[in-house]
């Protein structure tokens, strides 16, 4: 069916290696908390070449995309703040994967899936259990929110609900493109679909969460987003598509904007 996900065969073993060495250097780059050495960006690259010149198409389909969220912020620092430092790597990822029709086939992830009241409920309960979990979060660790406060801009009162949810909507949108699309297809290809990529995915976005400037952040936010990460997965692997994981994503991101905005300035 047309709007289901489809899981992509399992790749070769050297597409296999090239997704490792992917994930090997993406996690060094999240444990530099700082611009990125240009070894880094040139072992990306090798290895984006590797995978174009092998035919590996979804480990090109990763490797490309991480050397684009790696090195672009380099350009000037403007995109290396949200939402453009996501945006921007799957903006310029999207055009190149456009343009050429092998690689617009082998993007089987973009299909929004089914929802059903399985689906639906589950939904809910990820929003409920989330947005809990990050009132309890709050009130344990009493965390300091100004540097998240600090990037709502200023606006009159009634424009916050406004920004809330369009904050909610593209966070969601983007952050589940990555690690549920772009990610977790790559991560079914090297492995075949099941719990090792579920933990893989889930892990890297909870080890975004802590040197981020986000909502939960430091090594309680990592262990939050983790567990949130594997929940999303999980969704994403029972609906068979995106629009579950990003309605629960938006609906718990909605609830991070207001313990942000209401939090003491």
């Amino acid at each position: 069916m047309k709007g289901l996900i489809e899981t992509p065969p399992v790749g070769p073993p050297g597409e296999r290696l090239i997704t490792l060495g992917v994930l090997v250097l993406f996690a060094v780059h999240l444990s530099f908390q700082r611009a990125p050495p240009y070894w880094l960006i040139g072992i990306f690259f090798l290895l984006t070449l590797t995978a174009l010149y092998l035919r590996a198409v979804q480990s090109f389909h990763l490797s490309f995309f991480f050397t684009l969220w790696v090195a672009l912020p380099l350009i000037t620092p403007v995109l290396s703040q949200w939402p453009l430092d996501k945006v921007t790597p799957l903006v310029a990822y999207g055009v190149v994967v456009g343009v050429s029709q092998r690689l617009r086939k082998s993007v089987l992830w973009i299909r929004p899936g089914r929802l059903g009241v399985d689906i639906w409920l589950l939904v809910a309960l990820i929003v409920v259990v989330s947005s809990g979990a990050l009132l309890a979060w709050k009130a344990a660790i009493k965390p300091d929110l100004g540097p998240c406060r600090a990037n709502i801009p200023a606006m009159p009162f009634y424009l916050m609900p406004l920004a809330g949810v369009a904050f909610a909507l593209i966070n969601s949108a983007v952050e589940e493109a990555i690690f549920r699309g772009v990610l977790l297809q790559a991560l079914d290809s090297a492995v075949g679909p099941g719990i090792i990529p579920l933990v893989i995915q889930a892990v890297f976005f909870g080890w975004m969460h802590y040197s981020e400037v986000g909502c939960p952040k430091g090594l309680s936010g990592v262990a939050m987003a983790s567990v949130y990460g594997l929940f999303l997965g999980y969704l994403r692997y029972r609906s068979r598509g995106m629009l579950a994981p990003w309605l629960a994503h938006a609906g718990t991101d909605i609830g991070v904007f207001i313990m942000v905005a209401t939090s003491a300035s």
